[in-house]
This record gives C-alpha cells, structure tokens and sequence, in this order.
C-alpha cells in the first residue's frame, strides 16, 4: 500500500474515530430518557442514509465501466461530493440534535465531533484531488513520450536517422523506463554507423530485460 493510499485512509478514519470517542464519552453522561430519544430521532436518519450512499456507489461503479476515459474527472468529482455531502449532514444532524433539547455539553461535543469528521472528509477530498492531478500529468507525460517515441519509428522507416535519434532523445528524456526507445535509437546509431552510441543503448536495452538488443550487440564490431 502506498504512502498516499494510507493517508486518505487516514483522513477519512482518524477523524470518524476520535469523533466516536468524543460522542460515546458525551453520551455516557446522558440519562436513559434522552439516550432514547437520540436513538429514536436518528433512527429514520440512518436508514435514509444508506439509500443515499448505495445509489451513489452504483452510479460510481456504472461510471468508471461506461466512461473510462473520464476516470480521473469521475472520482475527484466522486470525491468531493461525497465530501460535501457528509459535511451538509453534519449541519444537519447538529441543528437536528439542538432541535431535541439535549444539554448543552452534548450539543457542543456534537458540534465539534461533526466539525473533525467533516473537516476529515474535506481534507480527503483536497489530497485526492492533488494525488490525481499527478497523476494526470504523468498521464500525459508518457503519452507525450510515446508520441515521440513514434514519431522517431517513423523517421526510422523512411531512413531519417539523425531525426529519429533527435525524436527518441525527447522521448527518452519524458519517460526513461521504455526499453523500445533505447532499442530503436540503437538501431538508428548503429545505420549511421555510431557503433559507440549504439552499443550504449542497447546495453541499456539488455539490462532492462529486452534479449532482442543482445542479439544485435553481437553486430558491433571488436
């Protein structure tokens, strides 16, 4: 699990945690009668609840099948609604809670048990935002490098070496972990009779795992 993934598990869980802590502890100073009467005056809350999150998950998961293209826009958009959507209800559940005469000290410790969960989810949904506009740009980075990548194939074909070379570099440069591009600049060196250069590159090719550069290795001359 990476450094990322524990810390937007850790936005959304620490804050729902300490938030239970806060409220049980208030609650146990409660008497029977008004124990009750929260449950009673929540208990409709939390069924609607699931009909609100369970449509929304559905409409989730039906969207990354049908639009996959639009994954990164879908779940910064996922993200931040649910965000809202928790810290609205928190709004809510306080005025909710004031509205059913509870003493003052519970209200307050559900004021501010409400204010850690939602500011839990509006961090949640700043981090995520910023975990896939990087990711986003990586995105096109190796697009763009893939592009150039095949733009030096082509010079390659129709016998423009220097071109490709020039092409492939850039390529190189965006994205280094493409075994191909060293291969294929290789190659051009090597037409171009730059038997250093080409050897270079495809011991650079060998060692990430391409044994088609070994084979070629054996043409450059003792």
């Amino acid at each position: 699990m990476t450094n990322d993934s524990l810390i937007s598990i850790a936005l959304i869980l620490l804050p729902i945690l300490i938030s239970r802590f806060m409220l049980e502890r208030a609650l146990g100073k409660l008497d029977g009668e008004m124990k009750l009467k929260l449950l009673d005056g929540f208990s409709k809350q939390r069924k609607y609840r699931l009909f609100i999150v369970v449509p929304c998950l559905f409409i989730y998961l039906l969207s990354l099948k049908f639009f996959p293209g639009q994954i990164i826009n879908i779940v910064i958009f996922a993200g931040i609604l649910l965000s809202v959507y928790f810290v609205a209800g928190s709004v809510v559940n306080y005025r909710k809670v004031r509205a059913l005469g509870v003493p003052e000290s519970y209200s307050n410790t559900y004021k501010w048990a409400s204010t850690i969960v939602a500011a839990g989810f509006v961090a949640f949904a700043i981090h995520l935002f910023v975990i896939l506009q990087t990711t986003d740009e990586g995105y096109n980075t190796k697009y763009t490098a893939w592009e150039m990548g095949m733009k030096g194939v082509e010079d390659m074909k129709q016998g423009n070496y220097s071109a490709a070379i020039a092409d492939i570099t850039k390529a190189i440069e965006l994205d280094s972990t493409v075994v191909s591009s060293y291969m294929n600049r290789g190659t051009s060196y090597y037409n171009l009779r730059m038997m250093k250069e080409a050897e270079k590159d495809w011991k650079k090719a060998v060692s990430m795992g391409d044994p088609e550069a070994a084979q070629w290795l054996k043409n450059i001359p003792e």
